[in-house]
């Protein structure tokens, strides 16, 4: 990783995304910290979305459903 890319996961998917993509509230640990990701909606089913992580894939793919409760749309 590089300093400015944060290693996130969401659901079963994680990527290598940029820190200008991620907000943190704390310090990151290498235990991880819960934050919010910029992500792209891709299609909306219901009370969930296919979204999209903006960066490099690492596990899984770049893609994956998650609550849309959870969206912090803004």
């Amino acid at each position: 990783m590089f300093e400015n890319e944060y290693l996130v996961t969401v659901d079963q998917s994680s990527a290598l995304v940029s820190s200008g993509n991620v907000n943190v509230p704390a310090a990151v640990t290498i235990q991880g910290v819960d934050g919010n990701v910029r992500v792209y909606v891709v299609e909306e089913s219901g009370d969930r979305a296919l979204v999209e992580l903006p960066g490099e894939a690492v596990i899984g793919g770049r893609r994956t459903w998650v609550p849309t409760a959870s969206f912090a749309r803004g």
